[in-house]
């Protein structure tokens, strides 16, 4: 069983065939928005958000090619909580502070 409060347990949620394409940084990202709630970067908050347009547009060739895989593993593995709309309010998994939050 794949426990997603850990690093090593979000890490391993990458080792599915169907996910292994997802370049590390990518990973690394949502990992550290779940746990943390730290920001990632404007192609994984496109993603987390839902906003295709703006996801393609802010991906490198990798992610780009890769946005499927990484839309499939945000809807099997991110919260409601933690996405869309209500990403402001998210505080991670282990963290109770607003640390990370943007203004």
């Amino acid at each position: 069983m794949i426990r997603l409060t850990s690093m090593d347990g979000l890490m391993a949620s990458f080792d599915r065939p169907d996910f292994a394409g997802i370049p590390h940084a990518t990973r690394e990202a949502l990992a550290l928005w779940l746990l943390y709630a730290l920001w990632p970067g404007s192609f994984t908050t496109a993603v987390l958000r839902g906003d295709l347009t703006a996801a393609i547009e802010s991906a490198d060739a990798v992610n780009r090619h890769q946005l499927p895989a990484v839309a499939r593993w945000c809807s099997m593995y991110v919260p409601l909580d933690a996405k869309g709309d209500r990403m402001k309010s998210w505080d991670g998994f282990l963290s109770s502070s607003s640390k990370g939050r943007r203004p």
